[in-house]
């Protein structure tokens, strides 16, 4: 149990540092939450396309 915590804290703690870079928040905010900057569109695919 305490080895798991251990494990999942050293994780949460990499992909805290990963989102720390503006540059690597405002990626995965793009791909999450389809977030778009002034000017941009989104483009939704069907998955077979």
């Amino acid at each position: 149990m305490i080895e798991s915590l251990k494990k999942e804290n050293e994780i949460l703690k990499k992909k805290l540092d990963y989102l720390n870079n503006p540059e690597n928040l405002k990626k995965e905010l793009k791909e999450k939450f389809n977030l778009t900057q002034p000017g941009e569109q989104v483009i939704i695919l069907p998955e077979n396309f």
